[in-house]
């Protein structure tokens, strides 16, 4: 059986988005899929989100491997369908992304290894290897995650694509993932670490580890 972990940095301040998050990813559940999260009340300051994506990868043992933001969605049917894609074991899993602001539709993202790098147009956003997008753990590893704000997930990207390393996709032609950043909320406005007395119980699932 092919092996993937979805794994999602996170802080007790974003509870609410994660758990319909986590609730979707069970009501989908398949056999071979693992969740880890990387939770902390903020005793890591700043950049340290990063390392923690970093530690995510370090600590999974799956065949494949992708991120999700705490706030972010994915589609109904978006474990049956990737499941699907990596029994032939590509590098790379491709889709279209929906794009929303604080719940406004934006210009379509499509995330495919057909694509040289990132490229913005006001018509479409594209991108090749995205940390969004499940791909071969042993390859996800060459490259480390580096404490750096705000285009980490870039630099990412692009020190794997000069490694030449991943080379073959497999392309789901519907958006599989919805990205939908609010500025309200982000993960990297200054916050505060929240109360004891207040910090929700993390949740818990048979599948799901907790670092």
């Amino acid at each position: 059986m092919t092996t993937w972990d979805i794994l999602i940095p996170t802080i007790p301040h974003r509870d609410t988005t994660l758990r319909l998050l986590l609730e979707e990813l069970d009501r989908q559940w398949q056999p071979g899929l693992g969740v880890i999260l990387n939770w902390d009340n903020l005793e890591r300051p700043g950049l340290a989100s990063y390392a923690k994506w970093g530690e995510l990868a370090a600590a999974s043992r799956a065949d494949y491997i992708s991120f999700a933001g705490d706030d972010d969605m994915v589609a109904p049917d978006f474990v049956p369908r990737v499941m699907k894609a990596i029994e032939s074991q590509p590098d790379y899993v491709g889709f279209p992304v929906r794009y929303t602001i604080a719940g406004e539709l934006q210009q379509p993202v499509e995330h495919s290894l057909r694509y040289p790098g990132w490229i913005d147009s006001p018509q479409m956003l594209i991108r090749d290897i995205v940390h969004t997008n499940p791909i071969r753990r042993e390859l996800a590893l060459l490259v480390p995650w580096e404490a750096k704000l705000p285009d980490e997930d870039l630099a990412w990207g692009n020190r794997m694509r000069a490694t030449g390393r991943v080379k073959s996709e497999v392309w789901i032609d519907d958006p599989m993932y919805y990205y939908q950043p609010d500025r309200r909320s982000s993960f990297w406005q200054s916050r505060a670490p929240m109360p004891e007395d207040q910090i929700p119980p993390v949740p818990e699932y048979p599948w799901l580890r907790v670092l």
